[in-house]
């Protein structure tokens, strides 16, 4: 059963996107604003995911973190729980706020 990941949103892409968490090959900082999600379809364009995300202390793994942990959770989850909210309560940003997702891009 394919299962499914919603992002809060709240940029011009907003309220939420959903993508699907099957395929992925990896999750990882790209920089202090964007996290980048990999999928593994053998296709050259449209595998990658870009979130920009509010700025993040430099090595802050925190975005990914919550990313994986969703992923992680959901997956373990019955078959009839297709898909599950990112909760980014708790993330820190550089600054010592809320983090929000303000873009989702498919590269």
């Amino acid at each position: 059963m394919a299962k499914y990941l919603k992002l809060p949103v709240s940029g011009t892409s907003g309220p939420s996107i959903t993508i699907g968490i099957d395929d992925i090959a990896m999750v990882y900082l790209s920089s202090t604003t964007e996290t980048i999600i990999d999928y593994a379809t053998g296709k050259s364009a449209d595998n990658k995911i870009t979130i920009t995300h509010t700025t993040m202390a430099a090595n802050d793994y925190s975005v990914r973190d919550a990313i994986v942990s969703a992923m992680l959770d959901l997956q373990n989850s019955n078959w009839r729980n297709t898909i599950a909210d990112l909760d980014l309560t708790g993330v820190k940003s550089a600054a010592g706020g809320a983090v929000s997702i303000t873009g989702v891009a498919l590269d």
